[in-house]
């Protein structure tokens, strides 16, 4: 009975053991979504109707847009925010036409023209509310990345890869979820994006597992 108990005793700190393994090994991931389930408790989430046939920029493309101009990559964020204080990246902040979330794996420094792209962004979405509907801010969940995040976010998220466009200033994503039950304006929103995508002002690759739109400015 003895022996039986300490056999019971010894599965149960190894089964912990386990659990804290491996909650510590995806705590980025478990962080992400105990963050969404707060922060969206009773808001439907938004959905992105047609953002699967219209956004096919996959990893290929990706890697094609990491290759082309950009910064180079950086260590660490520490390096980022050098570039900034430069003025080769500048920082994103909150405004009337979109918000910005707390990034855990990036920062919001990016090169001027991503910027530029945002502004053209957000008046393509104006013109097709066509002020028949008010304006919702589309909501940017990630920016720029270190070499060192990006380790980190690959053993979190199935869509990181190692030569991630996030490395060179020029790519954000921006959540469809964040529409919550605006279906009109998250309408509204693709098919202004699907328009630059057409006008080849950006590479676009839609991640369905997180909820975002992932683009690059070209």
């Amino acid at each position: 009975m003895k022996r039986d108990k300490s056999v019971k005793k010894l599965f149960l700190i190894s089964f912990v053991a386990v659990l804290l393994i491996f909650a510590f090994i995806f705590r980025g991931l478990l962080k992400y979504e105990t963050r969404n389930l707060i922060g969206n408790r009773g808001k439907a989430y938004g959905r992105c109707e047609n953002c699967k046939q219209y956004f096919k920029d996959e990893v290929s493309t990706q890697e094609k847009a990491y290759k082309s101009e950009g910064i180079r990559p950086q260590k660490v964020i520490e390096d980022l925010e050098k570039l900034k204080e430069k003025g080769v990246l500048i920082e994103l902040t909150s405004n009337e036409s979109y918000r910005l979330r707390d990034m855990d794996h990036s920062v919001p420094y990016v090169l001027p023209k991503v910027k530029v792209f945002l502004d053209l962004l957000s008046d393509a979405y104006k013109l097709e509310l066509n002020n028949q509907l008010v304006y919702v801010p589309f909501v940017i969940t990630s920016a720029t990345r270190s070499k060192r995040t990006v380790r980190q976010l690959m053993g979190n998220n199935i869509n990181a890869i190692s030569n991630s466009a996030h490395l060179k200033g020029k790519t954000i994503d921006i959540s469809y979820k964040e529409f919550g039950d605006y279906n009109g304006q998250s309408k509204c929103f693709v098919m202004a994006l699907e328009k630059l995508h057409q006008q080849k002002k950006c590479y676009v690759k839609y991640e369905r597992a997180q909820g975002c739109l992932h683009i690059t400015v070209r």
